[in-house]
């Protein structure tokens, strides 16, 4: 830091609005790191001295200059005014010089310092020129600025909505000027944001201080006078925990800025708070320097519309956007429900969106094009619904205007998906289970729900499917598929042809049970088959696990709902690792079937029509258990994947036979053979005990259930992906009932080689020749699926918030918007009454 001035210069340097650095502090004080930048809003002079002891009156001078400042150029350079401010009282002033000093450097031999600029409460108010005192009758509001070098930051205002506000806090009140504010002249001018503001006023007596200054908006979205830590349920929940009706929507600004909030207004009746008791009293009950009661005005701003709740779990959201004005709540929706049939779920309304991935193809598109490339930046807030604690991963299904959305500990709940109006809800009784194998977490995710004729179904964490009345909540069956013994549900079922199917998780351990996939009727809860994916002793593909009893063949989980073409009756599964991951721990090296396959099976049987085995012989997590997406194109018809190892994949849908494989080249433990498939091991990628081995992906994955999704217009993915990569050192386990597991002892992961700093990537891949038509990396990972429309947009959200909106054909960032925590599920795009919405689940990391 620089020393200040020779006398002859002001030796006055603040730290401007325009960035100019800030002056000397004194001699002989050490610099502590740097100036501390002022408090925003605040204009703090340093007390300098020109020379240390022995300077001339340097605080005299200081407060001179600054009276000139205030009172503008009437007065020339170097004039003292007849009466200065003193800081204590404005009605203790003085005519220049300082009182009680002794010499040239005041008492004691030192400079005098600069008066202070804060004002200490209403006892001690400062004198302010006249032409810069607040004036409540011109109805602006606001103060003016002393000086140019302070812009304005503050956005565009419209002065009558301006004056009609003021004149709701002011209007009628004794002792102020034509019915203003009381005494609001003895405040020093300051930028708006400064101390006091949006608190209780400290120039008012006591009993007035509820009466806050208006809440001012700035262009970073609702301004800090309305408390910055609101939390969202202030404005969403009552007190009963369900919502209340969110009058009008919020524009979501634009947001590059970590810190920046969006606003919420939500309609209030006038002069009451939410909760019904009197604004006034209500503020008298809170704390000084806290923000007064919500009592401004019948429209609130309530900053942090989203704010998480301090749950033992973040708080998940569900956040619906618009992209035109707002639609009145449908009558009776749920009244009039139609029945789900096989035909609508083969083509369904371009409004609904039925399945997980929309249609039983899994290519979670959507037909909409009312928001397009050209009207994208008009999205904004509908509405939003906070969703249970716990791990989020879900998907909300749509029909009939009637949004279905499953939250985390089981709980499915029936909005109104123009409004985010609560219709009913299904909460299951039964606690989640403990088990000699490990139960389930409690709150564990439920990726998606299905939905029949008249019946929603809901898978559970201990493996019991229930089939929910579409209309009125009701449990109508509940089958425990698992039978008691450790398997689970993290996702939900498919419907095909009145079946309801699904593959279980949870097969890791030791037991005499394999893990498998069931089919039950889909009125009655009746268990139709069950398939084993795991190959069993002595039937085709037993003898690919060696000679291992049955108890110790683990893995194979089928933990993502599948595909199904109604055309040829095929259901398409995808089936996860063998267990434990390492070959040498597992107690085998061969191809160990039915794992990291894709199963076509046949619904009303479940028999196994084909298989392919993408790894064969798999031996470090890399599943490819993931979407199964049905494309029709020149005349062929086939089945593609993605699994963790960035591989996507291509095959006959009739017979199963290899067409294509594209390998995005991140991996880096095996080599894809073009021509056939086949996939064969690096050296040094087989790890052995207590070996430490390096590769990528890391069992994370590069793709993993952020579902991909199919546009039709550019014949490409547009696939999620997260670079990164690990180091694992596998040991023993133990070989009992109930034993197994994975297998590592250490993992650390790192970033990929490739992509220092950067874990996060969305790229757009060509069905046709695997070619990579965009690519747009980010720093944090991309933790949504995919979403793509007809009006040529994807969408896809990160773990930093935000959501973001790219033209799928060149994969160009049209719009974006920071949401209150980590995108984390699938979004949807539906219609009610002709608007088109996308849903968008949030929660930060999905725990």
């Amino acid at each position: 830091m620089g020393r200040a001035g020779p006398a002859g210069d002001l030796g006055l340097s603040h730290h401007h609005a325009d960035g100019a650095p800030r002056g000397a502090g004194r001699p002989g004080v050490p610099d502590r790191g740097g100036s501390r930048e002022p408090r925003a809003g605040h204009r703090r002079p340093q007390r300098a001295t020109a020379g240390g002891r022995g300077a001339p009156h340097r605080g005299r001078r200081e407060r001179r200059r600054l009276q000139q400042l205030l009172d503008g150029p009437g007065h020339a350079h170097g004039q003292q005014p007849a009466h200065v401010a003193d800081r204590r009282s404005p009605e203790r002033t003085h005519s220049g010089g300082d009182r009680g000093r002794t010499g040239p450097q005041g008492r004691g031999g030192r400079a005098a310092r600069a008066p202070r600029l804060r004002p200490r409460g209403p006892q001690h108010r400062r004198a302010v020129p006249p032409r810069l005192q607040r004036r409540p009758a011109d109805g602006a509001a606001r103060l003016q600025q002393p000086r140019a070098a302070l812009p304005d930051s503050r956005p565009h205002r419209d002065p009558q909505r301006d004056g009609q506000r003021f004149a709701h806090h002011s209007a009628g009140r004794k002792g102020s000027p034509a019915g203003g504010r009381h005494a609001v002249a003895g405040r020093l001018a300051r930028p708006l944001g400064g101390r006091h503001a949006g608190r209780r006023d400290p120039q008012l007596p006591y009993r007035h201080r509820a009466q806050r200054a208006p809440g001012i908006e700035s262009r970073h979205g609702a301004h800090r006078a309305l408390h910055p830590r609101r939390r969202r349920d202030a404005a969403l929940r009552g007190d009963d925990g369900r919502s209340v009706h969110v009058d009008a929507a919020v524009d979501l600004r634009g947001d590059d800025v970590p810190d920046r909030r969006a606003g919420l207004r939500v309609r209030l009746p006038r002069g009451q708070h939410r909760d019904g008791r009197h604004p006034r009293r209500c503020a008298r009950r809170r704390r000084p320097g806290r923000p007064a009661a919500m009592n401004r005005s019948p429209q609130q701003q309530i900053p942090e519309p989203f704010m998480t709740r301090r749950f033992p779990f973040a708080a998940t959201v569900l956040v619906v956007l618009l992209g035109g004005g707002l639609a009145g709540p449908a009558a009776a929706q749920i009244e009039q429900y139609t029945p789900v049939t096989d035909d609508m779920r083969a083509a369904p309304p371009a409004a609904d969106w039925l399945s997980w991935r929309r249609t039983r193809s899994g290519q979670g598109h959507s037909p909409m094009d009312q928001i397009t490339t050209e009207t994208v930046d008009d999205l904004r807030l509908a509405w939003s619904w906070s969703l249970g604690p716990g791990s989020q991963q879900t998907t909300p299904l749509v029909h009939d205007g009637v949004l279905y959305i499953a939250n985390p500990g089981e709980i499915v709940q029936a909005l109104d998906a123009a409004t985010g109006d609560f219709l009913w809800e299904y909460r299951r009784d039964a606690p989640a289970p403990g088990n000699s194998f490990g139960g389930p977490p409690p709150g564990r995710q439920h990726r998606n729900i299905a939905i029949y004729e008249d019946k929603v179904y809901l898978n559970t964490a201990d493996a019991h499917i229930i089939a929910i009345d579409a209309r009125t909540g009701e449990a109508v069956w509940d089958t425990d598929v698992g039978r008691g013994v450790g398997f689970q549900y993290s996702s939900g079922s498919i419907v095909a042809d009145g079946k309801v199917v699904s593959g279980l998780t949870g097969c890791g351990r030791y037991r005499e049970d394999t893990c498998y996939i069931v089919g039950l009727d889909a009125r009655t809860g009746d268990e139709l088959w069950r398939t084993s994916t795991i190959a069993l002793p002595g039937e085709r593909g037993g003898d690919t696990w060696g000679d291992l009893p049955l108890m110790f063949r683990a893995g194979s989980d089928s933990w993502i709902p599948g595909s199904y073409d109604p055309a040829t009756r095929t259901l398409f599964h995808g089936t996860s690792q063998a267990k434990p991951w390492a070959r040498v721990v597992r107690g085998t090296d061969g191809d160990a079937l039915y794992t990291n396959s894709t199963l076509a099976l046949d619904p009303d049987t479940g028999e196994m029509k084909w298989y392919f085995q993408h790894i064969p012989g798999e031996t470090l997590d890399m599943d490819e258990t993931f979407e199964r997406i049905l494309v029709d194109y020149d005349g062929q018809r086939s089945v593609f994947t993605m699994g963790k190892m960035a591989v996507l994949w291509e095959l006959d849908l009739e017979t199963g036979g290899f067409r294509n494989a594209h390998d995005l080249g991140y991996q880096t433990f095996a080599d894809v053979d073009p021509e056939t498939g086949a996939v064969t091991h690096r050296e040094g990628m087989i790890p052995e005990l207590y070996e430490e081995v390096f590769w990528c992906p890391s069992t994370a994955g590069f793709k993993s259930w952020r579902a991909m999704s199919y546009h039709p217009e550019t014949e490409a993915f547009v696939i999620p992906i997260n670079l990164n990569c690990e180091t694992g050192v596998f040991g023993p386990v133990e070989r009992v009932e109930g034993g197994g597991g994975t297998g590592p002892v250490r993992r650390t992961n790192h970033f990929h080689p490739d992509s220092p700093g950067q874990l996060g990537e969305l790229l757009s891949m060509s069905i046709r020749t695997g070619e990579v038509l965009w690519r747009q990396r980010f720093k944090t990972p991309i933790n949504s699926a995919a979403l793509t429309t007809a009006g040529g947009l994807a969408f896809a959200g990160s773990w930093d918030r935000y959501i973001y909106a790219f033209d799928a054909a060149d994969g160009e960032i049209l719009w974006s918007r920071r949401l209150p925590t980590s995108i984390q599920g699938f979004p949807i795009s539906y219609a009610v009454d002709g608007r088109q919405y996308v849903a968008v689940p949030v929660g930060a990391g999905g725990h």
